[in-house]
């Protein structure tokens, strides 16, 4: 979901059903008490590690 990547396509590359990803993110959501995909989106850019710190 952070890579922008809608259920369906999540859906194809996990070989999954298209209800399986909408299921996890509501919970994901839910946890972390987040309303929408593109909040989700920000708090895991927000999160990442600065790639001088992986090295």
């Amino acid at each position: 979901m952070a890579a922008g990547l809608g259920n369906e396509e999540i859906a194809a590359r996990l070989m999954t059903g298209r209800r399986t990803p909408e299921t996890h993110a509501a919970r994901v959501l839910a946890q972390l008490a987040l309303s929408s995909r593109s909040q989700l989106a920000a708090w895991s850019h927000a999160r990442r590690t600065p790639p001088f710190l992986t090295g």
